[in-house]
């Protein structure tokens, strides 16, 4: 007879195991397949995006894309697609930062107990990982698709084939924001060529019988510029109306400090509900130290302050200033009050 402990788990699999272990371990072994699949995806739709402007953009407009105006733009695109590249790639090799061995002796050499120590939340206790058997710090959680604990874990995004924590994670915003940002320079300029991909040219010269008795190649031509604009025009206005959204909401939990699991986590419907329409924020984190600090976390602190921020953006290789999370050992954390 089973137990009642496991009997929200559901019936039995023909393998013995419990049908909602199952679908998480095929949804795991899904997301480690589907991230190589996605990174080729961001990386064709970029240079699809690069060779539309190039062969349909600029011939349609009757533009050189090396000289002129034409070439500033081109050397903007092409800044946007390294800049994407490189946080991308940033996020892959540097990695999260996994809990290890090293972390636990951080934390005992501190004077502090790793494991029950007494304080306010969950959220800021050391605990014991049930899948790896070690001691993690706080705001540290398992992953099950890359089978370790993370450092101030984000989330597993497989567009980078990593997790998102504490060593990666101001590559992963500079990632979406130049994704945002670049995906908007390019609509820019092909979404007022969108509507004529479903209308009937009237200036085209390829239209006068008596200019052009062979219309035909030409008009072949015209609408293949045209289609190929509003094919790329769909797929990059998709791309970065996802990418907006993902982009707002990072940018609200950098501001309160706060982690996307900490974020689900710390979601209270009553508390909504009760402040619903009078303009407060209904949840604040145990680790919001207020908006400047929070900010200062990710990026850094600077003399500079909102240039050294600019900076980070317009130069990739930019390091981030001193207090950056990514710096630290990922071990302490400060608490709001």
């Amino acid at each position: 007879m089973e137990s009642p402990k496991n009997s929200h788990k559901g019936p039995r699999t023909k393998c013995g195991r419990h049908c909602l272990t199952c679908s998480l371990c095929c949804f795991d072994s899904t997301m480690r397949m589907v991230g190589p699949v996605l990174v080729s995806l961001s990386w064709i739709l970029m240079f699809f995006a690069a060779y539309t402007y190039i062969y349909h953009y600029c011939p349609l407009e009757q533009i050189s894309p090396w000289e002129g105006f034409g070439m500033l733009r081109s050397v903007l695109g092409i800044y946007f697609i390294f800049s994407m590249v490189y946080h991308q790639l940033a996020c892959a090799i540097v990695g999260p930062g996994y809990v290890s061995k090293e972390t636990v002796t951080i934390g005992r050499n501190s004077g502090k107990k790793t494991v029950d120590i007494e304080v306010p939340s969950p959220l800021g206790t050391w605990d014991t990982c049930k899948y790896c058997q070690i001691q993690r710090p706080p705001r540290a959680k398992h992953c099950h698709i890359c089978k370790r604990c993370v450092l101030k874990m984000d989330h597993h995004c497989p567009w980078v084939m990593s997790c998102v924590g504490l060593r990666n994670y101001r590559h992963f915003c500079l990632l979406i924001s130049h994704a945002f940002v670049g995906g908007s320079f390019f609509l820019s300029h092909t979404i007022p060529l969108f509507p004529l991909a479903f209308s009937t040219p009237t200036n085209n010269p390829s239209t006068n019988p008596h200019t052009n008795p062979d219309p035909n190649p030409v008009d072949t031509q015209y609408k293949l510029h045209v289609n190929a604009i509003a094919v790329a025009t769909t797929l990059i206005g998709s791309a970065t109306a996802g990418v907006g959204i993902l982009l707002w909401n990072h940018i609200r939990m950098v501001i309160r400090g706060q982690t996307t699991v900490e974020a689900w986590r710390s979601f209270d419907r009553m508390t909504w509900r009760e402040t619903m329409g009078t303009g407060k924020i209904p949840y604040r984190g145990a680790y919001d130290l207020g908006w400047r600090r929070n900010v200062e976390g990710v990026f850094g602190r600077s003399r500079f302050r909102i240039l050294h921020i600019v900076g980070q953006f317009l130069l990739p290789w930019i390091s981030p200033g001193e207090g950056a999370g990514e710096l630290s050992s990922g071990v302490f954390w400060k608490r709001s009050k």
